[in-house]
């Protein structure tokens, strides 16, 4: 079984001549229920789901397996699946308008209006790459040497960057703003919090404002640095991110983030 638009699987349910009147669920392998069945020396069910790019169309394709403990007494059985699927539109949302998401829904207050003041934005389908998993894995551990090098740090940011991975366009742009950091400094640092002593992290970035748009952009940018810095810091930790502006040297800091990093 196989489909092409995009679906997520919630429940899958069988009915067969075997059981006339009686649906079996199967559960997903991935939630290890049929473990508990057979250890349990109950009928184990379960069904695998693998996607693959669609060699006809953009996007993938669903393949559905389904493997049963009592496999021998229903060989030659007839059975009907019944799947429970959460779909979406695929690019569909593209062709809307500002101002074309304005119609109620069944759940909405009858007395209130609304529509939509931008047009929606463009889907991102998964990358089954392997090798980009391990890439984020690799990024779970994050540490404190990460935030030594430049080109360490640019690594990181590029494999979140998933917009670049479909197009073309949005990677040059990303790929500029990389290329506008050009000095990276981080060390320790010590700050006094309701009169305890609390050592933190403070990261000075040195950027160049002609890779982005207007100086705006690249304090947004720098905003969200200092948001993705704090993931380095321990709960009982802080960072602190400057940045200087090379066009202007204009100097911006941020306010303490407080360290979201769990030592365990």
């Amino acid at each position: 079984m196989n489909r092409t638009s995009r679906s997520w699987i919630k429940r899958s349910k069988i009915w067969g001549s075997v059981h006339r009147g009686h649906g079996r669920e199967y559960t997903s392998f991935e939630s290890f229920h049929h473990q508990i069945e057979h250890s349990q020396e109950k009928t184990a069910l379960y069904y695998r789901l693998r996607v693959k790019n669609s060699l006809f169309r953009k996007g993938f394709e669903h393949y559905i397996s389904f493997v049963r403990s009592d496999e021998s007494k229903l060989v030659l059985a007839e059975e009907n699946v019944s799947v429970s699927l959460t779909c979406t539109n695929r690019e569909l949302p593209l062709s809307l308008r500002v101002g074309d998401i304005n119609q109620l829904s069944t759940d909405s207050p009858s007395f209130a209006t609304f529509r939509n003041i931008t047009r929606p934005s463009v889907p991102l389908y998964p990358v089954l790459d392997g090798g980009l998993h391990w890439s984020l894995l690799s990024n779970m551990s994050l540490n404190y040497m990460s935030l030594l090098d430049k080109d360490a740090l640019k690594q990181i940011l590029h494999t979140y960057d998933f917009p670049s991975l479909h197009n073309r366009q949005s990677a040059r742009a990303s790929q500029k703003k990389l290329d506008a950091i050009q000095r990276i400094e981080t060390q320790p640092i010590d700050r006094l919090f309701r009169g305890l002593p609390v050592r933190g992290l403070q990261t000075t970035l040195w950027l160049e404002q002609g890779a982005f748009s207007s100086e705006g952009e690249l304090y947004l940018f720098s905003t969200v640095l200092a948001r993705f810095f704090s993931l380095y810091a321990s709960v009982n930790a802080f960072h602190l991110l400057k940045v200087i502006n090379l066009d202007n040297q204009e100097c911006y800091e941020w306010p303490v983030q407080t360290g979201q990093h769990a030592l365990m």
